[in-house]
């Protein structure tokens, strides 16, 4: 007889069996239509036809954000950057913000099992609590913990994805020890990156099945009328998913994830030049979970779930007060309840409940002391605040506040020499104040010589990471007299465009010392400042723009990291890395996407070596009509067996066939 739980499971998991079979009817009505209309307007395919074919001889110069404390083009910036803007995510179909940062360059992605599972990412040899994850400045990093879990941080209404490489505390405070990913809702990107969104109101409906009994429902909206625009996203995505337990080992009971995810945001202008942006998000997710037998890792538990609620809001305000003032002010909050749920009465600590708040304050005046001629000098001058709550019911609730003043200083030169240099002080309720610096430079040849555009850029830069509120207070573990792990890095590179601007080649050099990393201390059983460890490497880039034809960006990383205790690499760090994305539309009306990653040389938190992998990713689209889009994404379609993770399922070939209707 089953289990009065997974009868209770199955009963919850009705409604997702009824949606997913409703998705499945859906997407096969749309397919009649879609085979029986092949024209189903003129005015809105003239449009898109001509966006799409219009031809492109150079790359476009990307416009960052996140690398300096005003959006600059990217030729301005010294730090390694990435950017993922909608285009490409639109074109590879991916759903969350993993699936993209798998082929960002010293980036390794660690999922635990299949989909809904824990992931981690370690950017350029970082801890995964180094990375600060920021949507629309507000940070995602958990006060408990230190770091995010991108297993629910879907792409429902994320415009843009930049990911800065190098410690970049000076800029943004705590955890950015190796770096930063920067999430941009549609309203917050139009602001920064570019136009805003076009008059009226528009949106889309797509409908997904596939492999593993995946049903997947989302919309859109976005409208502007006068001095307002908004936009709204919602999707629910279901899946029976794999065991998270290894098959290999004999693993086979199912662990199903469910999603829900619902954002939103708004904007106005105001008068003066000034603008408001409100951002919200809410998140439900569902997943199953096993469990770990002590000797033989983890193994099937059909009664072990997860379940995460997460709330995030954002209101940032730009207004200039003269030609030469303009004030910034972002307040933020992101909240998070994590539990796990078991009702067999063994192992006890599968019933637990972590929860989280951040709220912060940042008000920013930029001054611009120069311009106007060649040469420009901007300062911008801030404060912050935040503070950190979370804890465990039962056990502890804790909380600690930051404050932090700052400063960044930016000289351009005839869009020649861009050099920054920047500091902050945050202090720290807890372990005192911790001050940090930066500097950036970049400099960029004549565009007359006969290899075309040469560019040198470069940074420097320490960071820290405060202790978490498990670190100090977790019970017969945390300990208050902690102090922060900090870090110091640099990286220099040398891009040179060629082919008449239509290809970029980088190469960069960088190393990282890292100091007082927070591990447990087998002299005092606590949380203890015991651990070193240093990173070097290089990043060789290349990307190519075919015009509208075809584009492709690749990547090797070379990671040499070193535990100074013990000589080891460091764990889930790969020493060799190597991805491609292709974004390709070979006939008209057809468009789609190929992503390939290749990793070597891993070792787990125990020592042992992880798997070698090779993993292929691809998708396909046909505009049919002004407004139908059927879809097809294939993930690892090669059907390699690894594991990203030792002992945890990384599922074969998966398949999700979809139709966008656009509107």
């Amino acid at each position: 007889m089953p289990h009065p739980f997974r009868r209770a499971c199955r009963a919850r998991h009705a409604g997702p069996i009824v949606l997913r079979a409703a998705v499945l009817r859906a997407a096969a009505g749309l397919a009649v239509l879609l085979l029986a209309s092949p024209a189903l307007g003129q005015s809105f395919a003239s449009r898109e036809a001509t966006e799409a074919e219009a031809p492109a001889a150079a790359i476009h110069e990307e416009i960052v954000v996140s690398a300096r404390l005003d959006a600059a083009p990217r030729r301005a910036v010294g730090a390694s950057v990435t950017v993922i803007d909608r285009e490409e995510i639109e074109r590879r179909h991916a759903v969350t913000v993993a699936d993209l940062l798998r082929t960002v360059p010293g980036l390794e992605v660690s999922a635990t099992g299949g989909p809904g599972g824990p992931v981690s990412v370690f950017l350029r040899g970082a801890g995964s609590s180094h990375t600060l994850v920021l949507l629309d400045g507000v940070r995602l990093n958990a006060a408990t913990t230190g770091a995010v879990d991108f297993s629910d941080l879907t792409l429902d209404g994320i415009e843009r994805v930049e990911v800065l490489r190098g410690p970049q505390s000076a800029l943004y405070g705590s955890e950015a020890l190796g770096g930063v990913v920067s999430l941009f809702t549609r309203t917050a990107a139009g602001r920064q990156g570019g136009a805003g969104p076009a008059p009226g109101v528009r949106g889309t409906l797509t409908a997904e099945t596939g492999s593993h009994d995946l049903g997947r429902l989302a919309t859109s909206l976005a409208g502007a009328g006068g001095r307002w625009d908004w936009w709204l996203a919602a999707s629910h995505h279901a899946t029976d998913g794999v065991s998270r337990a290894s098959e290999s080992l004999g693993n086979r009971e199912t662990d199903p994830w469910e999603n829900t995810t619902v954002a939103a945001g708004a904007a106005a202008e105001l008068s003066g030049g000034g603008r408001a942006d409100l951002s919200l998000r809410w998140l439900e997710g569902d997943t199953g979970l096993d469990a770990f037998l002590f000797g033989v890792g983890p193994v099937d538990d059909p009664n072990y779930r997860q379940q995460r609620r997460g709330r995030q809001a954002a209101l940032a305000v730009v207004q200039p007060v003269t030609g030469r003032w303009t004030q910034h002010l972002r307040v933020g909050v992101a909240d998070e309840t994590l539990s796990t749920l078991d009702p067999d009465p063994e192992p006890a600590f599968h019933d637990s409940r972590f929860d989280t708040t951040v709220t912060d304050l940042d008000l920013r005046a930029d001054l611009a002391l120069l311009g106007g001629g060649a040469f420009s000098d901007t300062l911008s001058v801030g404060f912050a605040a935040e503070r950190r709550e979370g804890g465990q019911p039962g056990a502890f609730g804790e909380q600690a506040d930051l404050q932090s003043v700052y400063f960044e200083n930016r000289v351009d030169w005839r869009d020649r020499l861009h050099v920054t240099v920047g500091a902050r002080h945050d202090d720290h309720s807890v372990f005192g104040g911790e001050t940090t610096w930066r500097g950036t430079a970049a400099w960029r040849g004549a565009p007359d010589t006969p290899l075309g555009h040469t560019r040198l850029h470069g940074s420097w830069g320490t960071g820290f990471k405060a202790p978490t509120l498990v670190d100090l207070y977790y019970p017969f573990y945390g300990n208050p007299e902690l102090r922060p792990e900090t870090s110091e890095s640099w990286d220099l590179g040398w891009e040179q465009t060629f082919a008449g601007g239509r290809a970029v080649a980088d190469l960069t050099a960088f190393a990282s010392d890292f100091e007082d990393l927070i591990n447990f201390d087998l002299a005092t059983f606590l949380a203890g400042n015991v651990a070193r460890a240093r990173v070097e490497g290089y990043e060789a880039s290349l990307a190519w723009h075919g015009g509208a034809a075809w584009s492709a960006r690749a990547s090797y990383t070379r990671t040499d990291s070193e535990d100074l205790a013990t000589g080891e690499l460091l764990p889930r760090r790969p020493r060799h890395r190597g991805a491609v994305t292709v974004l390709f539309a070979p006939l008209p009306r057809w468009s789609g996407s190929l992503s390939a990653v290749v990793v070597r040389e891993r070792i787990d938190s125990d020592g042992r070596p992880l798997d070698d992998y090779e993993r292929l990713d691809a998708s396909l689209e046909h505009r049919l009509g002004e407004r139908w889009r059927p879809f097809l994404r294939v993930d690892n379609l090669l059907g390699a067996r690894y594991e990203e993770v030792a002992g945890f399922t990384s599922p074969g070939r998966t398949a999700r066939l979809g139709v966008r209707f656009r509107f």
